[in-house]
């Protein structure tokens, strides 16, 4: 498994509380942003596509406006940092994140691809609850 904490230059990225801090103090960032940021750092500086940007934080199922989302998503992240060069934007191809960044306390950066043997499992959903408003749940 990889890191969960990022250090770099006064900014601390967490996923366990899926947050951002700059010198300590939680900044405010929307969700698919910060999905970007995690994207950005864990890809240790190697530009990443638009496709790749929106197919791993927006899905594959979901239809946005995919250079206006991403333009606003590293509008955002820019803005947060409170520097417009820390993302790099590589035209024609995607965006850089142009920061040093260390993985917290001894955890290792993720691993470009999972380890041998890893599998995921998707098991089906159960509503117990027999309240029909949490059939949100399931996959029909």
């Amino acid at each position: 498994m990889g890191s969960e904490i990022w250090k770099m230059d006064g900014f601390e990225l967490d996923r366990r509380s899926f947050s951002l801090r700059v010198h300590g103090t939680i900044v405010r960032l929307d969700p698919k942003p910060l999905e970007l940021l995690f994207l950005l750092v864990e890809s240790q500086g190697a530009v990443i596509s638009h496709d790749e940007a929106l197919r791993r934080v927006w899905g594959e199922d979901v239809f946005v406006n995919g250079e206006a989302a991403l333009y606003t998503a590293v509008k955002k992240i820019r803005q947060a940092l409170g520097d417009g060069t820390v993302i790099e934007t590589v035209t024609g191809r995607g965006y850089r994140l142009r920061m040093p960044v260390r993985a917290a306390s001894g955890s290792a950066l993720p691993a470009s691809s999972p380890p041998e043997g890893q599998r995921l499992a998707i098991l089906p959903l159960l509503n117990l609850s027999n309240n029909p408003s949490q059939d949100y749940f399931l996959m029909g």
